[in-house]
């Protein structure tokens, strides 16, 4: 195995230990003013609009509104079909982007997919990571996993 695919790799473990801990470190509810929100299922529900910027972390965590600010989500399974204006990280055993980032997005996890736009940079790193034919990455793509499929366009 390359070394940086193995580098790509132990970074997408490390994100996900330190997801997980984060996760089991905070009980279920809001903090922060809601900015920071946990427990077992972590929903942005589609009529939802977060002003500023917004923590998730969960077992499952599902973005289907907008975020008007930078968006962190950590979990298990971590889905974005809604849009974010900032940058967005997140981790987790399957992430899935859907929906549009206006900034960076920075990603990693066992099972990586993007299908949505970006408006600036990529970097990504995990086992499998899919860039599908709906995807469009405005600025550089930086990737790296086990297997790569590339479908969409980059600009950068």
């Amino acid at each position: 195995m390359p070394r940086t695919t193995r580098i790509g790799v132990a970074l997408a473990v490390a994100v996900l230990l330190a997801a997980l801990a984060v996760s089991l470190a905070f009980a279920q509810g809001e903090l922060l003013g809601g900015k920071l929100r946990t427990g077992q299922t972590v929903t942005v529900g589609v009529d939802e609009s977060v002003d500023g910027d917004l923590y998730l972390t969960g077992g499952t965590v599902t973005v289907n509104g907008s975020v008007d600010g930078d968006l962190t989500a950590f979990g298990g399974q971590v889905t974005l079909n809604g849009t974010v204006t900032g940058d967005v990280l997140a981790a987790g055993g399957t992430v899935t982007v859907a929906g549009d980032v206006t900034g960076d997005l920075r990603i990693a996890g066992g099972q990586v997919t993007l299908n949505g736009a970006v408006g600036e940079d990529v970097i990504a790193a995990g086992g499998q990571l899919t860039l599908q034919g709906g995807a469009t990455v405005d600025g550089d793509l930086v990737i790296s996993g086990g297997q790569v499929a590339m479908g969409g366009a980059v600009a950068g």
